[in-house]
């Protein structure tokens, strides 16, 4: 499904996963060009699945679907580097919808960065950033992610988390837009939480200069709303999913809501149905796949019994034909004999010619044809 994450989210996504940290790399797998699984083994608590899809997720899962026979090159060369390697810590890089998984291995540190944004990307990196191969190649406006270079993360001048009423009243003034829209794109606040804080704080969304009375609201409003106690759900509107939130939203009241004991088993529900819907397709697909090659082999193999038969038909009744007329067939040939020692074949052609038996002499074969 078409869901986004916003930087919020991650947030309190990335606070859940701490619980990873210390875990042994059991295997990787790549279904698809920007998808990892990294299946982790965590003492005392077994195997855990961290799901990573560029640009839409990252959670934890029980979910396995079936996986390429042959990885990709990247998955190869994450394997290289990180199998039986430890997670030292798993980070947020600011407030962007950026991702820093931190690994300990015998042959040294590396950092994997997932960018849930835009296209999408995960980079492999040493430890001092220097990257050592993404799953894509992009170059931005003052940017590039390429192998050997630094890599180099996008930046907001705010961050959402250390916002204060200060920073807000700056970056109001320098702005054309809505608060609503300053806060959900600007400060990257996502539009979701950027119409629940105005509607938590009083203030007007679409108001372009909020006065200090306000500014001072929607910071009280943000400092709650980060403060929220965990009670993750997931909203749904006529049975479709609407939002994923790790709290309760006053603007989404009205809703079905679904509860769950973590985020991240919110987001499995969120995503994980139509990774096994989608995988549960392809096994159908292969299936389907052998049953039609198998049926054109049925197929051709009847179409060719049916020839066989049909042949085996007319042969049979060319041979009823013949032992019936079998007394008369040899007469006529010794006649014929008997015509060969007088005349040519080119003769005895025209004698027959009108004959109701005997329809025609094949010089070339030396053969008769007869019609019984």
């Amino acid at each position: 499904m078409s869901y986004e994450l916003s930087s919020l989210d991650l947030h309190f996504l990335i606070k859940e996963l701490q619980v990873l940290e210390g875990a042994r790399v059991d295997k990787i797998y790549s279904p698809s060009k920007k998808e990892l699984l990294l299946q982790l083994f965590l003492t005392g608590q077994g195997r855990k699945i961290l799901r990573i899809n560029a640009p839409s997720y990252i959670y934890l899962s029980d979910f396995k679907e079936e996986q390429p026979e042959r990885p990709s090159g990247f998955c190869a060369l994450l394997r290289k580097y990180l199998d039986n390697a430890r997670l030292k810590g798993i980070s947020q890089l600011g407030f962007e919808r950026i991702i820093e998984l931190a690994f300990e291995s015998k042959e040294g540190s590396y950092r994997l960065v997932a960018e849930l944004f835009s296209k999408g990307n995960l980079v492999l990196c040493k430890d001092d950033f220097t990257i050592i191969m993404p799953a894509e190649s992009q170059d931005w406006k003052g940017r590039s992610v390429r192998q050997k270079l630094k890599y180099v993360s996008p930046k907001k001048e705010l961050n959402f988390l250390e916002l204060t009423e200060k920073d807000l009243r700056g970056a109001i003034q320098s702005s054309e837009k809505s608060i609503v829209k300053l806060l959900a794109v600007d400060i990257g606040l996502g539009g979701k939480y950027a119409e629940e804080l105005c509607a938590v704080s009083g203030a007007p969304k679409d108001k372009l200069k909020p006065d200090d009375a306000e500014i001072k609201k929607l910071i009280a409003a943000k400092n709650r709303l980060l403060s929220e106690k965990p009670s993750p759900r997931v909203y749904l509107e006529a049975g479709k999913i609407k939002a994923a939130t790790p709290f309760g939203l006053d603007t989404l009241n009205g809703l079905e809501t679904k509860e769950f004991k973590s985020y991240n088993e919110a987001m499995d529900y969120v995503f994980t149905s139509d990774i096994a819907l989608s995988s549960d397709s392809k096994k159908l697909s292969k299936h389907q796949a052998k049953i039609d090659r198998l049926s054109k082999i049925i197929s051709t193999q009847e179409e060719y019994i049916a020839e066989l038969e049909k042949e085996i038909l007319e042969e049979t009744k060319k041979g009823e034909a013949i032992y019936t007329n079998y007394q008369m067939i040899g007469e006529i040939l010794k006649e014929l004999d008997k015509a060969r020692a007088k005349y040519s074949l080119r003769e005895m052609k025209e004698k027959v010619k009108g004959n109701k038996v005997v329809k025609e002499i094949k010089e070339k074969e030396k053969s008769v044809v007869l019609e019984l």
